[in-house]
């Protein structure tokens, strides 16, 4: 009974040490998603939401105070007591996955810091002889 306990545990472990890094979850889709949330409620237009412009949004997450102050704390890249609309997307992403019952990183992860980038444009269309740009017809 109790090597069961002990490979219960193991199994456990390594589940929790499965949860996907919040950098590697974060996506486009999600930056799209979160814009839109900030834009709603950056009310005075300044491209900042205060503590007091987020209450309702982080509240309506259902999380205590104290993991939403330490949301706050990890967001805010900057410290300076407000959040632009990446550390925005930040918060939101930290509250969705603490909903999923990921634990909260002690710190924010350096990738989760910077805004995922796009992919890379296609290289345009060249000509067989020149490498010039084809024209456009039409």
């Amino acid at each position: 009974q109790q090597q069961q306990q002990q490979q219960q545990q193991q199994q456990q472990q390594q589940q929790q040490q499965e949860v996907p890094t919040p950098a590697a979850a974060l996506t486009m889709e999600d930056l799209v998603q979160y814009q839109a949330q900030f834009n709603a409620i950056d009310t005075d237009r300044d491209g900042f939401v205060s503590g007091q412009e987020a209450r309702p949004v982080l509240l309506a997450s259902g999380l205590g105070a104290g993991e939403l102050r330490q949301i706050w704390e990890l967001a805010d890249v900057t410290v300076d007591g407000k959040l632009d609309q990446h550390e925005f997307a930040i918060a939101l992403f930290l509250v969705a996955l603490r909903a999923r019952g990921a634990p909260l990183p002690k710190v924010l992860p350096p990738l989760l810091s910077h805004p995922p980038t796009a992919a890379p444009p296609h290289a345009a269309p060249v000509s067989a002889s020149g490498g010039q740009r084809l024209p456009s017809t039409g």
